[in-house]
C-alpha cells in the first residue's frame, strides 16, 4: 500500500451510501483493499461525512462531491491524520484532506512517507 512499510500505520476505508437506501459495497469492491492494515467500515448513516464537514479548512472539491450541498456525501475523499491522532469528540486536524484518490495519489504517498 503506497510503498509504505510502517506496521503501525492504519488505513480506514469508510464506505457510505451515496444514494438513500444504497446497500453496502459489493464483495468485489471490498476485496480490492488487500493490505492487512486496512480496516473497512460500512457507515449507513453517513456519520463520517457529517464529522468531516465540521473540519476546517476543507477543500471545496472534497466538500461538494454530491449535489453541491452542505449535506452532500463526501465520497472519494482522502484524509490523512498525523501519527498518534485521537478522535475525542471532534476529529483531529488532518495533515492532508483532498478529494479524489486517483488524482491525489502522489500527494498521499508524500504525506504518508514523511
Amino acid at each position: 500500500m503506497l510503498n509504505q512499510t510502517d506496521a503501525e500505520m492504519r488505513v480506514f476505508a469508510v464506505w457510505e451510501p451515496i444514494l438513500d437506501g444504497q446497500p453496502p459495497p459489493r464483495p468485489e469492491a471490498v476485496a480490492r483493499l488487500t493490505d492487512s492494515r486496512v480496516v473497512q467500515l460500512w457507515d449507513p448513516d453517513r456519520t463520517w461525512s457529517d464529522a468531516m464537514r465540521d473540519l476546517e479548512p476543507i477543500t471545496p472539491h472534497a466538500r461538494w462531491r454530491t449535489g453541491e450541498t452542505e449535506a452532500g456525501v463526501l465520497y472519494d475523499t482522502v484524509v490523512v491524520f498525523p501519527a498518534k491522532s485521537r478522535w475525542r469528540g471532534t476529529l483531529p486536524a488532518p495533515s492532508l484532506l483532498v478529494g479524489g484518490l486517483e488524482a491525489n495519489l502522489d500527494a498521499l504517498r508524500d504525506e504518508v512517507g514523511k
